[in-house]
């Protein structure tokens, strides 16, 4: 049961995520935290797209199947900072990564 649980999960993710990515300048996915949840993201979305963010994705949960007959439930929180975003190493070609030290 475990595995098809995952299996639906992972499935409605990639629905939500598909409907939203045209909208955002980046996105970060993050581990569900319960059973239930379907979608943890952090999303970067320009100032004049977050209406347009916020319709698509109520659309897109609520065409979602994933919790039966129970209403979805949407948690949009933010502003994120936008340095969520960035990766950042501190390695080049001529600098490699410094050594582990071993303790």
């Amino acid at each position: 049961i475990a595995e098809m649980l995952d299996r639906r999960r992972k499935s409605e993710e990639r629905a939500l995520i598909s409907a939203l990515r045209p909208l955002v300048k980046s996105h970060i996915l993050r581990a569900a935290e319960a059973d239930v949840e379907v979608l943890r993201a952090e999303f970067l979305v320009a100032a004049d797209a977050q209406t347009a963010f916020l319709e698509a994705t109520e659309t897109a949960v609520a065409a979602s199947t994933f919790g039966g007959d129970t209403p979805p439930e949407i948690r949009c929180v933010g502003p994120a900072p936008a340095y969520n975003f960035v990766s950042l190493s501190l390695a080049t070609p001529d600098r490699p990564e410094p050594a582990k030290s071993v303790a």
